[in-house]
């Protein structure tokens, strides 16, 4: 019999957050998980996978209209630990927007701005 060989997607916490409802921001953080009659293993486990102790964050700005302003960053944070994303508009004065957890490595952060010009940073805890 050949060898069976898995590949599981990264795939990371998703965040929306919206100028129009600064304090509801949507966070998704799907998983993959096993089941069966003897017990449940949620995915990943352990923090063995290459580029573990970094969270890559994919930013998107959504802007009606317009095409999708994209830039990817890498932060030091470990598995499991967390960020917290914020913004603001005039680099002093920083607004929470949303926390994350770094559950596979990988997060992408969607936001739908109103106003002007706005600044996002990501801040490890």
């Amino acid at each position: 019999m050949p060898p069976v060989k898995i590949t599981f997607d990264r795939r990371g916490s998703v965040v929306e957050t919206y100028d129009q409802y600064p304090d509801s921001p949507v966070v998704f953080a799907p998983k993959w998980s096993s089941i069966s009659t003897w017990s449940i293993t949620e995915f990943p486990e352990g923090s063995t996978f290459q580029g573990a102790d970094q969270l890559s964050v994919h930013f998107r700005l959504e802007m009606p209209g317009t095409a999708e302003r994209a830039i990817d960053w890498k932060i030091p944070v470990a598995l499991g630990g967390t960020v917290v994303l914020q913004t603001s508009t005039n680099l002093v004065d920083w607004v929470f927007a949303a926390t994350a957890t770094n559950y596979t490595g990988s997060l992408t952060w969607y936001h739908l701005p109103l106003g002007p010009v706005k600044f996002f940073r990501v801040v490890p805890q």
